[in-house]
């Protein structure tokens, strides 16, 4: 008969040997299949690093520019080399607006906050939009996350609503919101029934189905966008609003290698607007 410290060790190398299986999932290869998947799917998506080139063309002044970015909190999201890594680079501090799925849940309280965050006769930039994985084998929605055995989802908040509407056949009478800890998962539920997520984006293709559902979390974000773009045109003190607005795509990378892809940034809208 074997002790509790036994069984924990077979469970260790248990999770261990998948782990390791885990890593090697496409072989040499999976640069490859990633790269195919983000092609055929998000067809004009840029690396992280190409999008930062992109923005140094504008020509900002770091001194007089306040950055702001409504991504989903996820850690994945804010890792070395991440986009808030790379702004924080280019410039300066960052103000987190994101919550669950990518969405500005600081609201209207934490818009203004940013707005006097500006200098003065400044340039407000943001940067916005939902996430999604990509796995080793080439599954958009799943993420390989490092030290997880099981492959997981991202964005597992919009997917996860997603799949709770299935599962209670998109009829909003056994919807329930009445869970006071979990208002943001509540919201992109309610929104993505309000967008007729069932016809829209339902797709025999699985990666085809969570590329839908990311497109209409964008749609949800960008509705908020556009709303405090009312009072960003209030505004005296400042000069320039950017605007950019975008998917960002989580690249699962491999351990034991080097030859891994960035993550990539898919532009759906790229605005400036001009506030005399």
């Amino acid at each position: 008969m074997c002790d509790k410290s036994d069984l924990y060790q077979q469970k260790y190398l248990k999770y261990k040997q998948k782990y390791n299986q885990l890593l090697h999932i496409g072989g040499a290869d999976h640069k490859n299949i990633q790269k195919r998947i983000i092609n055929k799917f998000f067809p004009k998506a840029i690396s992280n690093r190409a999008l930062i080139e992109k923005i140094k063309m504008l020509d900002l002044n770091k001194d007089k520019t306040h950055f702001t970015l409504s991504i989903c909190c996820d850690e994945i999201n804010h890792e070395k080399d991440d986009l808030p890594d790379l702004f924080r680079e280019l410039l300066g501090e960052v103000f987190q607006m994101g919550g669950l799925g990518g969405i500005p849940f600081a609201g209207t309280t934490g818009l203004n906050a940013t707005l006097h965050h500006v200098p003065d006769n400044g340039t407000l930039f943001i940067l916005y939009g939902p996430h999604i994985g990509l796995s080793l084998d080439g599954k958009l929605g799943d993420y390989n996350r490092v030290g997880v055995a099981e492959t997981g989802h991202a964005c597992g908040a919009a997917i996860g609503a997603y799949n709770q509407l299935e599962k209670l056949n998109y009829d909003a009478t056994k919807l329930t919101n009445d869970n006071k800890f979990d208002p943001q998962f509540n919201y992109i539920v309610q929104e993505l029934l309000a967008k007729n997520t069932k016809s829209v984006i339902k797709h025999k293709d699985p990666n085809e189905t969570n590329k839908n559902i990311s497109i209409a979390m964008f749609a949800i974000i960008h509705d908020w966008i556009e709303k405090f773009k009312e009072e960003f045109k209030k505004q005296t003190h400042i000069k320039k609003l950017v605007l950019i607005g975008g998917i960002v795509i989580n690249v699962s990378k491999k351990l034991d290698t080097i030859n891994n892809l960035e993550d990539h940034f898919y532009i759906i809208k790229d605005e400036i607007v001009e506030i005399k």
